[in-house]
């Protein structure tokens, strides 16, 4: 069954409506039109940027269907007229997408462990194995007293096995994911899919 915002959401058709959507910059403007209708003169103040970069992403929106008028403001002269989005969701398909929405978040976790490992001066073990394999070991950094971990396994697994890896790793996040009080934030990421047969047999423990 669909949520509510899945099920409210406005389809997205149009290749270029979907890359207005995939861009940071433009997709947080839009969806500042999402609660209420405002004017740009509004958007632009509460973003603390310029009138003409967010006149540019509404005139581009409206044109893509995504924006609409939404009444105007009275004032001495030409009123001001107020946008609000078609809808308070969009729904994308990822073919359309030019890059998934969590490829920012996927090249900061790995510009972060990059910098941590280099930094603290870890190492990988590289070790022919008996059936020549190269097997890759991370060997971790004593010296940080940080936790930063990288783990990779190579895993046979039949469907039901995988799903049930997949409810695992959700019901091991789900605790600290609800503990939103203190600490500093952390980039966790868990992912699992089927390994395409192109790449070379390493395995990195």
């Amino acid at each position: 069954m669909q949520g509510s915002n899945e099920s409210r959401a406005h389809a997205v058709t149009d290749p270029a409506a979907a890359r207005l959507l995939a861009d940071p910059r433009r997709h947080g403007l839009l969806m500042a039109f999402a609660p209420r209708p405002r004017t740009v003169s509004d958007a632009a103040s509460s973003a603390g940027i310029s009138l003409l970069r967010v006149w540019r992403v509404v005139q581009q929106a409206l044109a893509l269907g995504l924006l609409r008028e939404a009444g105007a403001v009275p004032r001495a002269g030409r009123p001001m007229r107020r946008y609000q989005t078609v809808a308070s969701a969009f729904l994308v398909p990822d073919s359309l997408l030019p890059t998934l929405p969590s490829a920012d978040l996927a090249r900061a976790m790995r510009d972060a462990l990059v910098a941590h490992r280099r930094r603290f001066g870890a190492a990988h073990l590289f070790t022919a194995g008996p059936d020549g394999q190269v097997l890759i070991r991370p060997l971790d950094e004593v010296r940080s007293g940080v936790p930063v971990r990288e783990m990779w396994r190579v895993l046979r697994l039949a469907p039901a096995e995988a799903e049930a890896l997949a409810a695992a790793i959700e019901a091991l996040l789900r605790p600290f994911e609800a503990r939103q009080a203190g600490g500093q934030p952390w980039l966790v990421h868990a992912a699992l899919a089927p390994r395409p047969p192109a790449i070379v047999a390493d395995r990195i423990p």
